[in-house]
């Protein structure tokens, strides 16, 4: 596994969010997504598509932490 994809994993399993779910908001195949994930298949469009929806998650997911001590 390389890191950069390690990462995606890492940052999707730190928001919870399931493989099958990344898959269907983009329009992949949960496979192709793991193999990804792992190292296995090398798709440097899919990584940096990958990487800007979990950002999106993550923006969503620490504004809702803000509002909630607000």
């Amino acid at each position: 596994m390389n890191s950069a994809t390690g990462r995606l994993r890492q940052r999707r399993r730190t928001l919870a969010i399931p493989i099958t779910t990344v898959a269907t908001a983009l329009a992949v195949p949960y496979q192709r997504v793991r193999r990804l994930e792992i190292g296995q298949r090398l798709d440097p469009d899919l990584a940096a598509t990958y990487s800007r929806w979990l950002t999106d998650r993550e923006q969503q997911s620490s504004s809702l932490t803000l509002a909630d001590t607000a």
